[in-house]
């Protein structure tokens, strides 16, 4: 070939050439050896469009921690797309079972089809790089959300939350964004669920060692992460988490040594994208709470409504009640000793009002 003659790939169509820079990688991979890490795959699986930043790093060490055995329960707090399900739900069972095929993985979240979106990124990431761990999945049960490894034990099992899992064990646990939207977050009802569930049905299904990694963004005090944080400090016998809180701007005292106002995660969301974001949350419980994880039982308006009581009017007389619904009678008070407040919600939910 002369000097100046193009070389044959350069004429290639651009997916031929991702092709072949792939098996170039995996060719360079496969004589180094299986990745060492959860985010050492995220770099072969993503190439160059892979983004890590300090904390993911962190919780990539914390991760290893649960695989090698010396934590057995890690919760994480993370704003939305700070990469959280890549790298818990997606990365890591996939790396988990590379390195421990015989071990069983479940991962819940908040809907049966998200759970089964990371089982299925999962499973393809060890059918693509599972022979540098020389396991490889088995092609008679390799569902998105059930698959087994091939001439062992192992596999992984996507639900979600509130889903029977019997007949399903778990070494390990993932419960990843265990709450799906506000209208979840302040249901009373849906929160028990969320709650009941994990007791009665998720811890059910760990082995005598089993672990589980709890990681989502906060919505509500009263929400899974808040109930099972309350859980363990009401009662030293419950389990012990290794709890990792990564607030968007950081706070006193950051996990990552950040100084105050130092944004999570620059690399994708830099101090003006996230002084963006809040001017843009008009009501700033949602920015305390999914951004910087804290989120407040009442701010600007917000009501607990959890501590409403219902009340009657009887001539000069209130009769007081135990629930907004009515329940027991707590009290009778002389109409001239209350106070009435008037409630406006400019935020209408109604198509019928809004349209008009």
């Amino acid at each position: 070939m002369k000097p100046t003659d193009t070389p044959e790939w350069k004429k290639w169509p651009l997916e031929a050439k991702q092709r072949l820079l792939q098996r170039l990688r995996m060719k360079n991979q496969s004589a180094k050896g299986p990745p060492a890490s959860p985010l050492d795959l995220g770099k072969l699986v993503f190439g160059a469009a892979y983004q890590d930043g300090r904390h993911t790093r962190y919780l990539n060490e914390q991760l290893l921690n649960v695989a090698n055995g010396s934590a057995d329960r890690l919760l994480v707090m993370m704003p939305p797309r700070h990469f959280k399900s890549e790298t818990c739900s997606h990365l890591f069972p996939a790396w988990y079972l590379g390195n421990f095929p015989d071990k069983r993985v479940i991962v819940a979240g908040y809907g049966g089809t998200f759970a089964e979106e990371w089982g299925r990124k999962a499973r393809n990431t060890l059918s693509e790089f599972g022979h540098l761990w020389g396991v490889q999945i088995d092609q008679t049960s390799r569902a998105a959300d059930r698959w087994d490894i091939a001439g062992h034990r192992g596999g992984m099992y996507t639900a979600g939350i509130g889903t029977a899992l019997t007949g399903r064990g778990a070494d390990v646990l993932v419960i990843d964004d265990a709450v799906k939207d506000a209208a979840s977050a302040f249901s009373v009802i849906c929160r028990k669920q969320a709650y009941d569930w994990f007791q009665s049905v998720a811890l059910t299904r760990l082995s005598p060692e089993g672990k589980i990694i709890v990681v989502g963004t906060r919505w509500h005090q009263d929400d899974l992460i808040g109930r099972i944080l309350q859980t363990s400090q009401n009662d030293h016998k419950a389990d012990r988490w290794h709890v990792v809180n990564f607030p968007a701007l950081a706070e006193a005292n950051d996990v990552l040594g950040r100084q105050l106002g130092e944004p999570l995660f620059p690399e994708r969301y830099d101090q003006a994208a996230l002084e963006r974001i809040k001017a843009n949350l008009v009501t700033e419980f949602w920015w305390y709470a999914l951004y910087q994880q804290r989120p407040p039982a009442e701010l600007g308006g917000i009501i607990n409504i959890e501590k409403l009581r219902g009340f009657e009017l009887q001539g000069n007389y209130c009769r007081l009640y135990d629930q907004l619904d009515g329940g027991s009678q707590v009290a009778v008070i002389d109409r001239t000793q209350c106070t009435r407040i008037v409630v406006i919600d400019c935020a209408a939910t109604s198509e019928d009002v809004a349209a008009q």
